[in-house]
């Protein structure tokens, strides 16, 4: 995720205050608290499961589509 971060595709960041404490809460209940705040290797195999099962990548010409790669 690094390279990633590096490149300004995503970024981490903390759950701060009462307001995104809340949000955070209510994803949880409504998810599971892995999937509300995810790691670095739920996050590939997110985006791995989007390519297999939803056959989603982006084509070649769209800006930073080897992100997906």
């Amino acid at each position: 995720m690094d390279d990633y971060v590096q490149c300004n595709l995503v970024s981490y960041c903390d759950v701060e205050g009462s307001y995104e404490s809340e949000l955070y809460v209510q994803f949880a209940v409504q998810l599971d608290d892995k999937e509300a705040a995810l790691s670095d290797h739920d996050i590939a195999l997110a985006i791995g499961n989007i390519q297999r099962f939803a056959k989603y990548t982006p084509r070649a010409r769209v800006t930073d589509a080897d992100w997906w790669n």
